[in-house]
């Protein structure tokens, strides 16, 4: 399928099928570790975490894990956030950036810069991943979640072994969870927004699966403070909450929703010991600012 062999007609029935009967947990580990071995590699830096969701909500919805990274890594935490164009909704991680002024168009050497200065590396996928590009125009025709959305997040570059991966399909939760219990990551997130968002969500409950030195855990969160949405648009509307957020003239839901996410980054970067601990850390990243020094270190570093 991927070495250009496999005619698309068959590319599709085959992507079709097992979207519907649902991908199985061997299906998931042999693809990532196809693309794995035919990625791009970003080198020196696999100490950093990635926080990043499979997409595919179909929400209006900030770039909630774009706002993460930049509040993790005022907190200390290097990131290496892979990551591309919206795939469902209007807005995804690489188009908020270029909104806000990154250069979003960086090869390995570059990123790996800018994680060695700014403890910020952001990977856009077709670059890094070339051979998904003979998939791509099948994917596209079909229109729909195929494997590849589910194999995206397992597939850093930087070869990171910590990750809080969202997931918008509850029914895929443990299946990447078993996956990354067996790649041997060392610790790991995968959350799931009782709202179908693929990240932590500020509406209602969440469901949180915790792989640690191969042990799985499974329990549920719910903020104290509720919201009845969260709301979100296209790239220049969230460029501006983006930054709302990091200086502190937006609140509310759009910023507890960043901020509860980044806590579980922070919390698999072993920062805090739970939850609750990363939520008051990362609140106060924020208000001090570090959050919004980091943003400001990155959009300058890309552009040099």
């Amino acid at each position: 399928m991927l070495s250009g062999n496999m005619p698309d007609a068959e590319i599709e029935s085959l992507l079709t099928e097992m979207a519907e009967r649902g991908e199985t947990t061997q299906e998931i580990l042999d693809l990532t570790v196809v693309l794995r071995n035919m990625v791009i590699p970003v080198q020196g830096h696999e100490d950093a975490i990635d926080n990043c969701g499979t997409g595919g909500s179909g929400l209006e919805r900030i770039n909630t894990s774009t706002i993460s990274a930049f509040i993790l890594a005022g907190g200390g935490v290097k990131v290496a956030k892979h990551g591309n164009r919206a795939s469902s909704g209007r807005c995804g991680s690489f188009d908020v950036l270029e909104a806000v002024g990154a250069r979003i168009d960086l090869d390995a050497a570059h990123v790996e810069k800018c994680l060695t200065e700014t403890s910020l590396g952001f990977m856009f996928a077709p670059f890094f991943h070339p051979a998904m590009k003979r998939v791509s125009a099948v994917r596209k025709k079909l229109g729909f979640r195929t494997i590849f959305n589910i194999v995206g997040p397992l597939v850093n570059p930087a070869g990171v072994k910590k990750q809080v991966i969202g997931v918008s399909d509850s029914h895929i939760a443990f299946k990447i969870a078993k996956v990354l219990s067996e790649l041997g990551h060392e610790k790991a997130l995968v959350v799931h927004g009782s709202d179908s968002l693929d990240e932590m969500t500020v509406t209602g409950m969440s469901t949180v699966i915790e792989i640690e030195d191969g042990v799985l855990r499974r329990y549920e969160f719910t903020p104290r403070k509720l919201y009845k949405r969260i709301g979100g648009g296209g790239a220049g509307e969230n460029a501006r909450i983006l930054l709302g957020v990091l200086n502190g003239s937006v609140r509310g839901a759009q910023r507890d929703v960043a901020v509860l996410n980044a806590a579980a980054g922070f919390l698999v970067a072993d920062k805090v010991s739970n939850l609750e601990d990363g939520v008051l850390f990362a609140a106060e990243v924020v208000d001090s600012g570090k959050a919004k020094v980091k943003f400001d270190e990155y959009i300058s570093l890309t552009n040099r």
